[in-house]
């Protein structure tokens, strides 16, 4: 190869890394005056409930706004402050009657000092969308997915954002409280195509057998 070649490979490579590289330190350096910002106007951005035991001490902090909710665990990973908690799970409620339909809350906990700290954020009904924390803690995927199957949360910047535990095309999301308890559709086999069929379901009352005897009449 001539040295030309070699020359201009070079400058394409050193621009390549370069561009990258400054677009990394960009990001993390706005990340971080965005966490000070955060840290500085504490209550703006958060509401605090802390329960003290004789071992173990629970910090359930609320996040008001749920785009702050990514920002958030990035300070709860990479500040002292916070003694780098491990990820232990994340939930999410339900609850019809309020504005704020959904909540996402995550669970970590310290070590060192038996401190298990609570980040919850609620969403609304008509928007239930929440940043995804996935490439922060590769152990929420699971559960966001989870959370996505059986509530309809949809978790921004997922990797991996599928139905995780309900079958192939599945009809509504089944932990919400406004599905009905019996379902949309039934699984049965079939003896004239000899396979497996989903259908809308049918409860028949003929289909019931119930037996009133008692065995231990006859003793």
């Amino acid at each position: 190869m001539s040295p030309i070649l070699l020359f201009f490979n070079f400058l394409s490579q050193f621009f390549f890394f370069f561009n990258y590289f400054w677009g990394y330190c960009t990001s993390i350096f706005l990340e971080l005056w965005i966490g000070l910002q955060m840290l500085n106007n504490f209550n703006q951005f958060f509401s605090v409930f802390s329960i003290c035991s004789t071992r173990t001490t629970f910090n359930t902090l609320t996040i008001l706004n749920p785009q702050h909710f990514k920002i958030s665990h990035y300070i709860l990973k990479h500040s002292f402050l916070f003694q780098n908690p491990s990820f232990v799970d994340l939930f999410s409620t339900d609850k019809p009657s309020k504005t704020f339909r959904f909540s996402v809350t995550t669970v970590f906990r310290v070590k060192n000092f038996s401190v298990i700290n609570f980040f919850s954020v609620n969403l609304k009904a008509s928007l239930p969308v929440c940043p995804s924390i996935s490439n922060l803690y590769f152990g929420s995927s699971w559960a966001e997915r989870e959370a996505f199957d059986f509530y309809g949360i949809y978790f921004t910047e997922n990797f991996d954002l599928r139905r995780i535990l309900t079958d192939y095309g599945f009809d509504g999301f089944p932990i919400r409280k406004d599905f009905p308890l019996s379902g949309y559709t039934q699984i049965r086999y079939d003896d004239s195509v000899r396979r497996i069929v989903v259908e809308p379901i049918e409860l028949l009352q003929e289909y019931r057998v119930f037996d009133f005897k008692s065995p231990w009449t006859q003793i």
